[in-house]
This record gives structure tokens, sequence and C-alpha cells, in this order.
């Protein structure tokens, strides 16, 4: 009986619930970026434009590394529980990272959770940061920044991501620094009149967003030069 109980504590551990991998190897995927401008980049509607990675380039990524979609965990999809992965750009394309093998490797999706720090490190996350940081150049467009971001994610994502988060966390909970636009239904009581969806902008998220932003330009300026 202390055996059974011992392998039902085993599967349940954070540890073994995270054995897929994480990271990409390095020799398989170390990363290319193409020629663009950050202009052309803030001006792209990624997700609608043309992709150029082909389903035999997806195939050649998950037989290099040897991938299996069983390593991936369990998640929730569409009310199922289903082991789902991506074949990732480790730069995204957001961010000017190529469509080429080079770049590209099987990421599992993670089961989402609203305390980040409880969520393993999968494709979810990884996906919140490239929105992020998108976001963040195309606010400070500059080719220095787009550098950077290129190398530090292409070093290391997981470290990026808390990076970015842990001064989050300094100032406000994520929770609310990420918090959606509250959509409110007011429905008339007259017969006839059609329902009014007004949307209200939480004012402490756009407070939240401006004191993270001051506080990343302190830091920057309180660095030493050279």
């Amino acid at each position: 009986m202390r055996w059974i109980v011992f392998l039902l504590a085993m599967l349940a551990s954070p540890v073994l619930a995270e054995e897929y991998i994480t990271h990409p190897r390095w020799d398989l995927t170390p990363g290319v970026v193409r020629d663009i401008s950050v202009t052309q980049i803030c001006r792209t509607k990624w997700g609608e434009d043309a992709r150029g990675v082909t389903a035999a380039m997806k195939q050649n990524v998950i037989d290099a590394y040897r991938f299996d979609v069983n390593q991936c965990p369990l998640t929730t999809f569409r009310g199922k529980r289903v082991r789902r992965l991506e074949i990732d750009h480790l730069i995204p394309r957001s961010i000017g990272g190529a469509d080429e093998e080079a770049n590209l490797w099987p990421q599992c999706y993670e089961q989402v959770r609203p305390d980040k720090n409880e969520q393993e490190n999968g494709a979810h996350k990884k996906d919140r940061l490239e929105t992020y940081i998108h976001a963040e150049l195309c606010r400070n467009p500059s080719d220095e920044l787009l550098a950077e971001y290129q190398t530090k994610i292409r070093s290391d994502w997981i470290s990026f991501y808390h990076e970015i988060y842990a001064d989050e966390m300094e100032l406000v909970p994520a929770r609310e620094i990420f918090m959606p636009v509250k959509t409110i239904r007011h429905v008339s009581v007259r017969k006839g009149v059609s329902k009014k969806t007004v949307v209200a902008k939480k004012r402490r998220h756009a407070d939240a967003l401006t004191k993270h932003r001051q506080a990343k330009a302190k830091k920057r300026k309180a660095k030493p030069a050279g």
C-alpha cells in the first residue's frame, strides 16, 4: 500500500509534471533572425500575414528532436483533456524571427493557471512573453531594444520571462496589470429597446501600466554608462 501512495505522490509532483523539454537544443535550434526593420515589425499584423513554415518543415523539426506529443502534459482545451504542442519560433516572428528550421522547436502547451508562479513553463507562458515584448518594442522603437530582446529570448526565454514579470510583481500583481477590459451589459426594461454594450476601462489598469513603464525607464537611467 505504501508504494502505491508513493507512486501517486511522485506522479503528482511538479518535478515530474515538467519532464517535457522547456528549452530548445542549441545544436538544432540556435535561433535565426531575418532582415526586417522595427518599423516593419510594428506595422505588420502578425497572425494575419503569410507564414513561410510548411508542414514538411514542421515534421523535420519533430523528427530532429525525436519528439512525441505524449511527452506533453495533459491540459484542458475546448472542454477536453488533451496533450498539445506547437512548432514554436524561438525568436518570435513578431520581433524579427525567421521562418527557418534553425529557429523552430517543438514546445508543449501547459495548463493555464491564475497564479503564474504555479504555472509550468510552456507555450502559453512564452506566448505571453512574446505579446508583451512586441508591444513594448513598438512603444519604444529602437534597433538596440530589438537586438536586446532577440538575444535574451534566444539565450533563455524562461529567465527573460521572470525578468519581465518580476518587475511587475514589485509594482502591482500581474492579474491587475493584465486585467482584460471589463464589458458590462445593460438591458433596458422597456420592450423593443436593444441591448447596449458599455465598455468600462479600469483606471487602475492604466495606472499600473504607467507605473511599470516609469519604473523600467528609471532603472535604465540608473544603469552606469559603459
